[in-house]
């Protein structure tokens, strides 16, 4: 990081104008340039600023592209589940169907016998 500028001779001029004495200008303007000169060391400038933005945003963006496809991947399994689970619930609905078919036939058959079985004897007599 560079260093803040500071003209201790402008400042030590100024505060002379202004009624203060050489000494006390000079010591002023010194004991100001050595505070800004350790203040200097936490400042941030344009570019480390924008060196830090844009890996932020290169992070963030990294990051949000994992989550999309981790997103998709799990997306694609859920799919994937439902299919299979709704296969297999439409198999056993075709399974019990056909069950159902058979015994509708089953029980049409004992109906046909049964009435068979009763009107036999009415004609017959």
């Amino acid at each position: 990081m560079s260093g803040v500028a500071f003209d201790t001779l402008r400042y030590s001029q100024r505060l002379k104008t202004m009624g203060m004495s050489e000494k006390e200008a000079v010591a002023q303007a010194e004991a100001l340039a050595e505070a800004l000169g350790d203040f200097a060391g936490t400042l941030v400038t344009k570019e480390h600023l924008s060196a830090e933005l844009a890996a932020t945003r290169e992070n963030f963006s990294a990051g949000l592209t994992a989550m999309k496809d981790d997103l998709r991947a799990e997306l694609a399994a859920t799919r994937e589940n439902f299919s299979a689970r709704l296969t297999a619930t439409k198999d056993d609905l075709r399974a019990e169907l056909s069950e159902i078919r058979s015994l509708q036939r089953l029980h049409s058959w004992m109906l046909g016998v049964l009435v068979v079985t009763q009107l036999v004897p009415l004609f017959s007599s």
